[in-house]
């Protein structure tokens, strides 16, 4: 089945209990590495509502085990798969499965070089290389610390999200957002157990208002899709679509949504798209009210607080949204094949290391210094750096090994602009694509903080590598800020990162 390519597994499963969303987006990121030359397969459980003919359709490969709540059992069938039919190591497997944690993973280490694990919860320990969770906390930084090692790349935040493609189509071609209503999008996700789609039909209709559109999606397992149809039917303007690959449309479509919690969140917050939203799951109490203190959502948890707010909405129109919710397959893929990369606070240590660095003639040039640091000039350079509140400092770091530096300077809260810097100190550590993933996370850290924030560089007119670099991150010269002269009559280039 598989060739002598790189097999990549996913471990996921759909349900009506769980719902659709982790298994569409594991399919955005098995997508792009399909599209990279890895063999991709998928492992499930054959639970109802199990989503495992859909994965099929997307011409995946996907192995079944039995339904199960007991992790061995799940740990044992995974690997007999492993063994016989995949033949050989797995470089990567990924798992998405709220069920799964550290006992799982270690055991199946033996089968696979790493582990990415995808998560939401951040209540139990987790033995990967790498943990991603897409949604926005207002402690999310600090979430995962006790749950996984030191040397684990946390991926956190919607700047990470797994969006599928016609969702960045759809987002290039959204103008201005009008604040009136004439068009509302209604979607709770692919099972809707409780019926939410037909409450939130009857709030609409008692509006009485038949000039608006209302365009409603439900997944092909709803029990309740018979009844939804009939209501559709009987108005004319409402359409209902079934398991349809048209949700960005309709989104980028619509004035306004209605909707629970979830990836559909985020999907709804990338396209500025307004929404009302209902809490349907424990585990989505938390980051729905941090959305809500950020103005990004309107909550709602109850049929009559819904009709009350779309006559609210009616009379005063919508409040357009601003986020740093982003496309993030591209930065994850990236920082995957740089595993181990993480960025800390620079700490004393790390000075220390610095001076080191400073003593090798590459470095040299590319500070554009004359002379090697001295012991005494360079710690107290230092420590008025990690004082200064317009410097923005991180050490970077490979497997738990301090390897560089990167920052943004002359940052400026009031403006939200800054400079940003790497260097990567450590020799053997050079020209693997480590610095690309350092700033991939470097600033990701400054976007989600600062949205609309500014990032600029200047770079040696000589240095084509660099440039390149910082071109694949999307920064691009501006020519109307022309090249400066620097230190050593050096022409510097001026570029700025493009939104």
């Amino acid at each position: 089945m598989l060739d002598e390519k790189k097999t990549i597994l996913f471990r996921v499963d759909a349900s009506n209990i769980v719902g659709s969303g982790h298994v569409m987006r594991c399919l955005v990121f098995a997508s792009k590495l399909r599209n990279n030359d890895y063999d991709v397969a998928f492992i499930c459980q054959s639970r109802e509502a199990n989503m495992i003919e859909y994965i099929r359709s997307n011409g995946f490969y996907v192995s079944v085990i039995s339904e199960t709540n007991n992790w061995q059992k799940d740990a044992d069938e995974t690997i007999c798969l492993i063994r016989s039919i995949y033949k050989k190591f797995i470089e990567w497997i990924i798992v998405d499965h709220y069920e799964l944690d550290y006992k799982w993973e270690k055991v199946l280490r033996e089968y696979t070089n790493k582990i990415m694990v995808i998560d939401d919860l951040a209540n139990r320990e987790h033995d990967c290389n790498i943990l991603l969770d897409q949604n926005y906390y207002h402690n999310m930084e600090e979430r995962y610390i006790k749950y996984v090692s030191p040397c684990t790349t946390l991926l956190l935040g919607p700047q990470y999200l797994l969006l599928r493609e016609e969702f960045i189509n759809a987002r290039k071609n959204i103008g201005t957002r009008a604040r009136h209503i004439q068009n509302i999008f209604v979607f709770f996700g692919g099972s809707d157990m409780k019926n939410y789609t037909q409450k939130a039909l009857d709030c609409i209709k008692r509006l009485n208002r038949s000039d608006i559109t209302v365009n409603v999606a439900i997944g092909s397992q709803n029990p309740y899709r018979k009844n939804i149809s009939k209501i559709c039917e009987s108005s004319a303007n409402m359409k209902l679509y079934v398991q349809t690959n048209k949700i960005a449309e309709l989104m980028a479509q619509a004035d306004i949504a209605i909707g629970s919690g979830g990836i559909s969140t985020y999907e709804r917050i990338y396209l500025k798209l307004p929404s009302l939203v209902i809490t349907l799951a424990d585990n989505q109490e938390e980051a729905l009210k941090a959305l809500v203190d950020k103005k990004w959502i309107e909550p709602f948890s109850n049929e009559e607080e819904l009709y009350d707010s779309l006559v609210q909405i009616l009379k005063k129109g919508t409040i357009p949204i601003d986020t740093p919710v982003e496309a993030g397959v591209n930065k994850i893929y990236t920082i995957m094949r740089t595993d181990g990369i993480n960025i800390k606070i620079l700490k004393c240590l790390d000075v220390r290391r610095t001076f080191y660095w400073l003593h090798d003639i590459d470095l040299l040039n590319d500070f554009m210094m004359k002379t090697r640091p001295v012991r005494n000039h360079h710690f107290k350079y230092w420590r008025k750096i990690l004082k200064d509140s317009s410097q923005i400092v991180q050490a970077i770091y490979y497997k738990n090994k301090h390897i560089g530096n990167c920052g943004i300077k002359n940052f400026s809260k009031k403006e939200r602009a800054g400079e940003i810097w790497i260097y990567i100190g450590e020799k053997e550590c050079r020209s693997r694509g480590f610095a690309k993933s350092s700033l991939i996370l470097l600033i990701n850290k400054f976007l989600f903080e600062f949205p609309n924030g500014v990032l600029y560089l200047h770079v040696k007119e000589m240095n084509k590598k660099a440039i390149a670099l910082y071109k694949s991150l999307n920064f691009m010269e501006i020519k109307e800020k022309k090249s400066i002269e620097w230190i050593n009559n050096e022409n510097m280039i001026y570029m700025e990162l493009q939104k």
